[in-house]
């Protein structure tokens, strides 16, 4: 806890960050997820992670490639995650097992976006997830659509691994180019050094990324959000700069204010309030506000 002195004796305690870091325990908890992380930051980084990894359940509209094959021997597979992409049912148990991982990296994700799912007919035995298959579908998913790009096998055997391919960027552009086109870069016409698919798995190894030219004048970013040298989502890292900052921010606000928003609690309460306080942060349908704990009066919203 955080303490903060006023004007005429006030004595304020409140550390916002401590109260998010609360909710995130608490909704990581929820969800059965065990993290071994101490600091603030890497809490947030942990749960950020698993949102943007996990595929929230809703209908989706599934569009398919003109490139688009799949091996018969996944046919049955590939139908059932279909028809439960289109229904709206949780489709976790198709994910690698590392997406349940807090703090596992998933380069692919964070570089384009792009999951890939197993296409096992039924559950492994004693474990959540569908059983493990060669050739793995490879899509962008979106709130209202799956974009299957293209299924590719990995694994033992394979002389060149899926995982940088940017053949799947050239197909997402020419089906879908409506998709990803916020991740032009402008003005750029190629680039000075062609990146070959092991080059591009080199640089992820190594924490650096690349943009991916797909023809003349047509170059695109990172549509993942890129990754730090750490190897984390540099998406996540900002979203986490931004709460810590809000939060900061709303803390200087209350402490430099702190006259007016007495004056506030005690009009709403109508009486005279203690000189020690405790301001927390709560939710109201997802919305969050810093209230003051005793009287539950809030003071201000907290865009988060």
């Amino acid at each position: 806890m955080i303490f903060y002195y006023g004007p005429q004796g006030y004595k304020v305690s409140m550390d916002l960050c401590e109260d998010y870091s609360n909710l995130v325990r608490y909704r990581l908890k929820q969800q059965g997820i065990k993290t071994k992380a101490r600091r603030k930051f890497e809490l947030w980084y942990e749960y950020f992670n698993l949102r943007k990894k996990m595929i929230t359940p809703r209908k989706r509209h599934v569009w398919y490639s003109k490139e688009f094959q799949c091996p018969e021997e996944n046919r049955k597979g590939l139908n059932i995650l279909i028809e439960k992409l289109e229904s709206g049912q949780d489709v976790s148990a198709y994910l690698n097992k590392a997406s349940s991982n807090p703090d596992a990296f998933d380069m692919l994700l964070y570089d384009w976006g792009i999951y890939h799912f197993h296409l096992g007919e039924k559950k492994e035995r004693n474990s959540n997830y569908i059983e493990r298959t060669g050739p793995v579908l490879f899509a962008r998913i979106d709130q209202d659509n799956a974009y299957f790009i293209q299924i590719y096998r990995h694994g033992k055997g394979v002389d060149k691994q899926p995982w940088s391919r940017q053949e799947m960027i050239k197909i997402i552009h020419d089906n879908w180019p409506q998709t990803i086109e916020r991740y032009l870069v402008p003005g750029v016409r190629c680039m000075t050094e062609k990146i070959s698919d092991q080059m591009r798995e080199t640089l992820r190894k190594n924490g650096m990324f690349s943009f991916v030219e797909v023809s003349e004048n047509v170059v695109y970013m990172p549509m993942g959000g890129g990754y730090a040298s750490s190897g984390h989502s540099e998406e996540i890292v900002l979203l986490c700069n931004r709460i810590h900052n809000n939060l900061k921010l709303a803390e200087l606000n209350i402490i430099g204010n702190l006259p007016t928003f007495i004056h506030l609690i005690e009009e709403q309460t109508d009486k005279k309030i203690d000189h020690n306080l405790h301001f927390m942060l709560w939710f109201v349908n997802k919305e969050a506000f810093v209230i003051d704990l005793e009287t539950r009066v809030a003071l201000i919203k907290v865009i988060l």
